[in-house]
């Protein structure tokens, strides 16, 4: 999934990826591929920041709510 989003990120970075609205009669709010990879790199660098290693054999699982939203 990262691949996909690093490579679409190159084609359409300013491009519509992730949309919720805050309340269901509300309009979409949409993050654009550039700010979800952002988003990304930013929970990823704070792991790193609170210790946990890194890299090619490392995976985290978070628990969480599946919404961009919150």
């Amino acid at each position: 999934m990262i691949k996909r989003l690093y490579l679409n990120l190159s084609f359409v970075g300013d491009n519509r990826c992730l949309g919720f609205r805050i309340y269901h009669k509300c309009e979409y709010v949409w993050l654009t591929y550039g700010e979800t990879e952002r988003a990304a790199t930013d929970i990823g660098s704070a792991l790193i920041r609170l210790g946990e290693n890194h890299g090619q054999n490392t995976f985290i699982g978070i628990y969480a709510v599946n919404s961009v939203a919150i």
